[in-house]
């Protein structure tokens, strides 16, 4: 069951609404209820592993988000976004030999006369390109010794 904040950004209304205006949503409207909230889960857990600018807005809560920005508080919109698009992907492709092929660093893979090569692309640990996009924003991208809380670099 989802807890908005406690294991998941999003909640399956607010998944919902958004893929109802996005385009090649089939794996989600195929998936059941309970694997819509697993995949929303586990999307939610791999942004976990993102190191982002900010710091949490209560020391105390279990995920990252909300975080404050030095002034604002809040979860960035393309965050929930790139819950959606990661949870689409993990539906999509997650447990294929090709994902399972990047995450082991396969960069190549031949059998006979057919071959398949890997593209190396920076996504953090994120299935979905366009969820990595959409959060790299909000990723630190440096170290600031005076002020390291909410350096951007």
């Amino acid at each position: 069951m989802i807890k908005k904040y406690e294991n998941s950004y999003v909640t399956p209304e607010e998944a919902e609404t958004y893929f109802a205006t996005r385009l090649e949503n089939s794996a989600w409207s195929a998936a059941t209820d309970d694997i819509k909230e697993r995949a929303l889960i586990t999307a939610s857990r791999k942004l976990e592993n993102l190191n982002f600018l900010g710091v949490k807005a209560v020391c105390s809560q279990p995920m990252a988000f909300p975080r404050l920005f030095g002034s604002w508080e809040g979860i960035p919109e393309a965050v929930e976004q790139a819950v959606f698009e990661e949870a689409i992907a993990l539906l999509e492709q997650g447990n294929s030999v090709h994902t399972k092929n990047r995450e082991l660093g396969i960069q190549s893979v031949s059998l006979g006369s057919a071959s398949v090569a890997y593209k190396d692309v920076k996504q953090e640990g994120l299935l979905s390109p366009e969820a990595y996009i959409l959060v790299s924003k909000w990723l630190r991208k440096g170290f600031d010794i005076k002020n390291p809380e909410i350096y951007g670099g």
